[in-house]
């Protein structure tokens, strides 16, 4: 029997006896679920030029409250922006919570020139949301910028304070 046969038939035995032992009725976990959840997407490119990514890192404090930091960056034809929020989310109930953070956004572009603008735009925001499914939240947060921005955010244009009101899926 050569090798690779060897080595196929030995991975073959570790899968089958891993799908085998999780069809078992009453089968525990043999490990804890870590308190570290990772989550992010990135839409397709299709022109080499525009580009729209997010990515979120969350860690369970305790049972009701959870700490996260993430980041996101959206590219198109006049504009390259990247923001990173950092946020604590406080449980009420077992869907319901509270939220309130720092972010800290950058003008990559800085209005056409090319190159960054040296000062970051930084909000703070507060909101509540609703688990409305495991796999659907609605969120509802107040941001509120600070200090005197250089800039405003894509699509808020002369508008400081602003009420974004949003949802996710997750597939």
């Amino acid at each position: 029997m050569s090798k690779q046969v060897f080595c196929s038939v030995i991975l073959a035995l570790l899968i089958f006896s891993q799908w085998n032992y999780g069809q078992i009725n009453g089968a525990s976990a043999t490990h804890q679920e870590s308190p570290l959840i990772m989550e992010g997407y990135d839409f397709p490119t299709f022109d080499g030029l525009s580009n729209y990514a997010w990515f979120k890192v969350n860690l369970a404090l305790t049972q009701k409250t959870e700490f996260s930091i993430g980041g996101e960056h959206y590219r198109r034809l006049f504009a390259d922006r990247f923001t990173i929020p950092i946020q604590l989310k406080q449980y009420l109930d077992e869907r319901t919570y509270i939220l309130g953070g720092y972010q800290r956004e950058w003008d990559l572009m800085n209005g056409g020139k090319g190159r960054p603008n040296p000062m970051p735009r930084e909000d703070v925001f507060f909101g509540i949301g609703h688990d409305v499914r495991p796999n659907m939240m609605l969120e509802a947060k107040m941001v509120t910028p600070m200090g005197d921005p250089k800039f405003y955010s894509i699509g808020l244009e002369g508008v400081k304070n602003s009420f974004k009101l949003g949802t996710r899926l997750k597939f």
